[in-house]
């Protein structure tokens, strides 16, 4: 135990180290994106996003280890179809809901980046590695809740002594938490018989009274799922500290 414990604190020194000579950067990004996921049947894409936030990277030039992190907002839209009997959805098929369904709210988002240095000159420097986020949508009520994580591989060009550019493109299987609100339909029969209908007496004659009719009403569901999507960011970054 001791000697994982040294050899971890030696590498993160020998990080730390690197990243004293690098440039540390702010700044801010624009992203965009769309997937699918496993409760939805018909048509791609199921999934889709776009919006922007700020940023903060503690190695925007040097080669070796630097941590990005992305807090935002973006437009999240999910799609569904509901088919009743289908294992592929929540809800019970012993109501008849709206067929087709969709989330469409803003949604914040905390991003972590890792990333390793490949390559790195005085112009570009090139690095891929892990991303983990997590993000909530809410309006009125909370609506969404995502989880996620995948690789990362990312493109920084420096374009003058102060300003990059950074390019990235993210893959992510995300589990996802969704209170859905649908419109229930339920159809309700009624059946009445002659109460003064006996065997002896045949002139009354027997009969039934059936009443048909619709209630409906709102309620929220909550839906967990698996989701498979891809992201581009577009970044502007200062840096600074070099």
């Amino acid at each position: 135990m001791r000697k994982i414990t040294v050899i971890l604190f030696a590498g993160f020194v020998f990080f730390m180290a690197i990243n004293c000579m690098a440039a540390s950067g702010f700044g801010g990004y624009v992203t965009g994106g769309g997937g699918i996921s496993n409760k939805y049947y018909g048509g791609f894409p199921s999934i889709s996003m776009m919006g922007g936030g700020l940023l903060y990277d503690t190695n925007v030039d040097k080669e070796g280890f630097n941590y990005r992190l992305n807090l935002g907002v973006d437009r999240y839209r999910e799609r569904f179809k509901y088919i009743s009997g289908s294992s592929s959805t929540d809800i019970p098929s012993s109501d008849l809901y709206n067929k087709k369904h969709q989330i469409n709210i803003p949604r914040i988002n905390l991003i972590n980046d890792f990333g390793f240095g490949v390559y790195s000159s005085s112009t570009v420097r090139f690095y891929l590695g892990p991303q983990f986020g997590l993000g909530a949508g809410f309006r009125n009520r909370f609506k969404l809740f995502t989880l996620f994580s995948g690789p990362v591989l990312g493109l920084n060009y420096h374009i003058s002594d102060s300003i990059t550019l950074s390019f990235q493109t993210a893959f992510s299987i995300s589990l996802l938490v969704r209170n859905i609100k649908c419109s229930a339909f339920n159809i309700v029969f009624y059946a009445y018989t002659n109460p003064f209908y006996t065997a002896s007496n045949p002139f009354l004659i027997e009969y039934n009274l059936w009443m048909l009719y619709l209630s409906s009403m709102s309620k929220y569901i909550t839906s967990t799922g698996i989701g498979y999507s891809g992201n581009i960011y577009i970044s502007i970054i200062y840096r600074f500290g070099s």
